[in-house]
């Protein structure tokens, strides 16, 4: 799955959860192998709502990331759409930056959950971000 298939099964499944009344959506979501976080903002004129991210956005997000991987390079920990109503889109990803979580997880099983990431997703010493090197070489 590409990054246009992924923003189509994310773009109707967000229509057939709302009605399409929207103008913008924006999805956000976080993952790690083993637990995820997503969400969704509909905005519509001024007004900011958010709603339950569909099953199948889901299944698709999990699908593209690990489409994604590059080979010795892992895969993304956030990414974003913005859906434009009239069809147009923006994405973004990001392969290096430390997941940031709105609800924190105890840091002994967020550590757990990185180095399994990283196990499914293997990045050679170059492709490893300090913050990850550092909690990887960390004792447990």
């Amino acid at each position: 799955m590409d990054q246009r298939e992924a923003a189509a099964i994310i773009y109707r499944s967000i229509m057939e959860a709302t009605g399409g009344d929207f103008d913008t959506a924006v999805l956000e979501a976080t993952m790690l192998e083993g637990t995820n976080e997503m969400c969704v903002i509909l905005a519509k004129g001024t007004a900011l709502t958010r709603i339950t991210v569909p099953c199948e956005a889901r299944r698709c997000l999990s699908e593209l990331r690990a489409d994604m991987a590059i080979h010795e390079g892992g895969t993304w920990y956030s990414a974003h759409f913005i859906l434009n109503r009239g069809g147009g889109y923006q994405s973004g990803f990001d392969y290096d930056s430390r997941p940031q979580w709105e609800l924190a997880l105890d840091p002994a099983s967020e550590r757990e959950m990185i180095l399994e990431d990283l196990q499914r997703f293997p990045r050679t010493d170059e492709a490893i971000p300090d913050w990850l090197r550092e909690l990887r070489n960390r004792p447990a």
